[in-house]
């Protein structure tokens, strides 16, 4: 997780008085990471940069424990915390810390160290008893700006990049090692006037009432270029799906119970194919197998509802005679006791020892379960229905924490990386099935990130309540994940444009909606998303097409050589454009390696006069 770096950077460690110095020194910039050992809990550690004022980018956070029969925060005071001892062992400060409230007792130790940019800090022990830790909030901070990066989020919520004093900031735990149940950003509305960066994790009880003992890893890093603060994340080997590059992508509206739904939907796609959408791949929801309280899409038989097996093959191959290519849906998060494959052995356990409920007359399966079905499963569906490929639903759309088994018997499984590790595990056995059986694999999205390049093309959905009033911040999506998978569509518009759209917004209002939403699926690089034409109706799935087409095929075939952001006649890269705040202006130009110029007026109240 910790930070690529382009320039060379020196690190030292040394003591001073009572504190200890951890110091990065480059070029653009010397920043010095102090730890004094008073408080016992983050607030302990300041940041110079520069010979200015000292900053706490975590103030008031730590640790949080249950003590006295209720959880206490990180600066609760009826806590003793007693210092023991601080050394410097090899090239990391190692301070120990004995907490007492009552009769009861907790040890912790800290490990301190610095990497490149980067300080890392190691949080163990606790004696079970830790809930959590704590990232609390900048304090002393000059003229701070938070920035919300796209795509960068957990669940619905971001960690935010802090800009102050010329250095951009970022706050986060380290989700690759962390024995929490769930690592969590900080919520927009719950903010209040503080200003915080990063999160925090919550340990939650396994069956047996018990926690894991505390072991977390909080990386901190300070640098005057974005990209120098924005965390590594985990990549497999980049799939870049240029079979798809030529396709636009439908997702079949949810269908209604009865046996003249698919009849519907192949007049639609036929209309389609009349106005000369010839290249579409057609999605399906997860309807096509579920009846209200029935079986999980981990059945191989059509809805009842919606005429059985015999009306959805005769659909589909409709469907392919119309020379298109479709995916059906698979979801492996949940079983039901009306599925074949039902046993209560394979439903994944909560904290209070029963079965995890995700819908009525469902329960959540645990992850292992999961990929041993999905081995057997994925084929045959490909076999039975000729499926031109998978849509896999559930997994990537939030984080593994929705997703853990707390059976006392899961050992470490019950954490959010091990959770998060398994998830990882499935996604990759789903790509190697679809890759042997030469089909196509996507998967829903809007926490994707976390699974770059394990499917070879995400539904990219922006998470947060309304994502048209977030600026066109494209680095982390252009440089990162456009590189390792293909992803599809921004949401639907009505996930894009959240409370503010309405089915009976006026005409001159959605048409402006529409073009946004073109515009900004090519500002992100993203293949085409056909809109709902039960909503927006036949013209704008049109529009979308041809607007769209020949433009994604030569976007998604590059790669991105600079983004520039625009102001008043002035084009800055993402540093200066940060700082000033011009990239709020969401006025951009993106220049792709084959030549392509892209230049995207994202404003809400600002024109862009283009001279070429």
């Amino acid at each position: 997780m910790v930070p690529n770096i382009s320039e060379e950077v020196s690190n030292s460690v040394e003591k001073d008085g009572i504190s200890y110095v951890l110091e990065a020194r480059s070029l653009s910039a010397v920043v010095r990471y102090v730890y004094t050992p008073i408080e016992g809990n983050l607030s302990d550690i300041e940041v110079e940069i520069n010979n200015a004022d000292a900053i706490k980018f975590a103030e008031n956070g730590g640790v949080t424990i249950e003590m006295g029969g209720q959880i206490r925060s990180a600066e609760d005071e009826d806590v003793e915390r007693h210092f023991v001892s601080c050394e410097l062992v090899g090239n990391a400060i190692e301070a120990r810390w004995h907490w007492k409230y009552g009769e009861e007792l907790a040890d912790f130790l800290y490990r301190i160290s610095i990497q490149d940019k980067s300080l890392i800090v190691e949080l163990e022990g606790g004696n079970a008893k830790a809930t959590g830790v704590d990232l609390g909030y900048v304090s002393g901070a000059v003229n701070p700006r938070t920035i919300q990066v796209p795509y960068l989020a957990f669940g619905d919520d971001y960690p935010r990049v802090l800009a102050t004093s010329g250095v951009f900031v970022f706050s986060m735990l380290d989700w690759h090692s962390t024995a929490s149940s769930a690592v969590y950003a900080p919520k927009a509305d719950e903010l209040g006037n503080e200003v915080r960066i990063g999160g925090g994790c919550q340990y939650h009880p396994t069956s047996d009432g018990r926690r894991h003992v505390l072991n977390e890893r909080w990386i901190l890093t300070v640098s005057r270029q974005f990209d120098e603060v924005i965390p590594n994340i985990s990549t497999t080997e980049h799939i870049k799906a240029d079979e798809l590059h030529d396709f636009m992508w439908y997702q079949v509206p949810p269908l209604p119970a009865s046996e003249e739904a698919y009849v519907e939907v192949y007049e639609q796609l036929r209309s389609f194919k009349a106005w000369g959408l010839d290249n579409l791949i057609v999605n399906h929801c997860h309807d096509v197998w579920e009846d209200a309280n029935g079986r999980t899409s981990l059945s191989l038989i059509g809805s009842e509802s919606k005429g059985g097996n015999d009306a959805l093959i005769e659909y589909l191959d409709a469907v392919e005679d119309l020379g298109y290519q479709f995916t059906l849906p698979v979801g492996y998060t949940e079983i039901s006791p009306e599925d074949e494959e039902y046993s209560a052995e394979h439903t994944a356990i909560g904290s209070d020892g029963n079965p995890i409920a995700t819908n009525p007359n469902r329960f959540l399966l645990k992850t292992p379960t999961a990929i041993d079905f999905a081995g057997s499963h994925l084929p045959k569906l490909f076999e039975k229905f000729n499926s031109s490929g998978l849509f896999l639903f559930g997994h990537t759309t939030t984080t593994a924490s929705t997703r853990i088994d707390y059976d006392c018997n899961n050992g470490s499984g019950s954490s959010f990386a091990k959770s998060w590790e398994q998830e990882r595990h499935l996604l990759a056995k789903l790509q190697s099935i679809a890759d042997q059986n030469s089909r196509i694999s996507i998967s829903d999205g809007g926490s994707h990130w976390l699974y770059s390049g394990l499917i070879s093309s995400f539904f990219a959905n922006i998470a947060g309540p309304n994502p048209s009033r977030v600026p066109l911040l494209l680095d982390f999506e252009l440089k990162t994940l456009h590189n390792a998978h293909l992803n599809v569509g921004i949401g639907t518009i009505g996930q894009f444009f959240g409370d503010e759209f309405s089915s009976e917004t006026a005409d001159a209002i959605r048409i402006s909606c529409l073009d946004r939403y073109i515009a900004t699926t090519a500002a992100y690089g993203h293949a085409g998303l056909l809109p709902d034409i039960q909503i927006w109706g036949l013209p704008a799935a049109i529009k979308t097409y041809f607007l769209l087409h020949k433009l994604q095929t030569r976007y998604l075939s590059s790669t991105v050589e600079s983004i520039l952001y625009h102001r008043s006649g002035a084009f800055l890269e993402a540093n200066e454009a940060l700082v000033s705040g011009a990239y709020e202006d969401s006025q951009v130009q993106i220049n792709y390696a084959n030549g392509l110029c892209l230049c995207v007026n994202g404003s809400f109240v600002n024109n862009w006069t283009i001279e070429h």
